[in-house]
């Protein structure tokens, strides 16, 4: 879906390279994570997608057509953007700012408003109370619901996403993440996401890209990256607790035994990670869990000496 082809990218009055022969491809309907120190190149790179940059030499395609070639408003009303500071207009209501492509579109009233209705459905927020509102009225958590909605609103193939979560409430953002992460399994559009939060590139990219000076350093699965650090810049910038991050990726069912029948008292969801299911073990003091579904039917148990088993054969395998 997103072909990036030996770009480089020089800004004028200048000669140092903001980006330097980078190849990159995104496959369709995945999202990527691009990271990396300040300056790397991260935000310029997915900038160069919907040309709001274009390269000093190289070529970017998105759905094998050459951005060049392309009306640069006609390509990025093709393409959702989602930014820190979500970018609402203020004197217009919910409903208006999320109608804003629509509408450039020449799409009609009643489909319009149906799609506004499904899309704030979609994100968790209640069509009849909240399309009336204003961003002023709203949380920072809710405006940037709306922000999702407005990018998802003309259903584009492609989602920009820069720094999404970085201006919201760190008790907040761990679950925008994960409930924004189950929005786009659902409509399957291809994403590419600027963040400078490792543990966020984890939980929400099928790729990683690590940059660093312009460069890329490794694209990978996180998996990959976490267990195969591509030199010795990618294993610092991971850290020292790759084995937890890992542990973060990978689902409790994933790693039980199947049981019919549990004498563990603590019960977690077949869903939750392994970095929860330690951190409450240690906290409870519990040898081990037992593992349910969503209706509290036991499918299995995880102990302590499985658990670090586990976490051992990620870091082998």
């Amino acid at each position: 879906m997103i072909r990036l082809e030996n770009i480089t990218k020089i800004y004028p009055g200048t000669t140092a390279k903001a980006v330097f022969d980078l190849t990159l491809e995104i496959p369709e309907g995945s999202t990527t994570a691009l990271i990396g120190p300040s300056g790397c190149g991260k935000t310029t790179t997915m900038r160069l997608i919907n040309r709001l940059e274009d390269a000093t030499r190289g070529r970017v395609f998105v759905n094998g057509e050459d951005v060049t070639a392309v009306d640069p408003v006609q390509l990025r009303r093709q393409i959702g953007y989602v930014i820190q500071n979500v970018g609402l207009f203020p004197h217009m209501n919910i409903a208006d700012n999320i109608a804003t492509v629509p509408r450039l579109l020449g799409w009609d009233r009643r489909k319009t408003d149906a799609r506004i209705d499904e899309l704030l459905h979609l994100v968790g927020l209640d069509p009849a109370a909240d399309r009336g509102r204003y961003p002023a009225e709203l949380s920072g958590g809710q405006r940037q619901r709306v922000g999702v909605a407005r990018a998802l609103a003309a259903d584009p193939p492609v989602m920009l996403m820069d720094e999404p979560f970085g201006a919201i409430d760190p008790l907040v953002r761990g679950r925008l993440q994960n409930e924004f992460k189950q929005i786009l399994q659902r409509v399957k559009k291809t994403v590419v996401i600027v963040t400078h939060d490792l543990d966020e590139a984890i939980k929400m990219g099928d790729r990683i890209a690590i940059m660093r000076d312009g460069k890329l350093c490794q694209y990978a699965t996180p998996e990959a990256i976490l267990s195969k650090p591509a030199d010795d810049f990618v294993a610092a910038f991971i850290g020292s607790d790759a084995s937890l991050k890992l542990l973060a990726l990978t689902p409790v069912g994933q790693a039980m035994t199947p049981a019919a029948q549990s004498g563990y008292p603590l019960s977690v969801n077949a869903r939750a990670s392994l970095k929860d299911v330690l951190a409450l073990m240690l906290a409870q003091d519990a040898p081990g869990v037992r593992v349910t579904d969503d209706q509290h039917q036991v499918l299995g148990e995880l102990n302590r000496q499985q658990l670090f088993h586990y976490q051992q054969t990620l870091l082998a395998a």
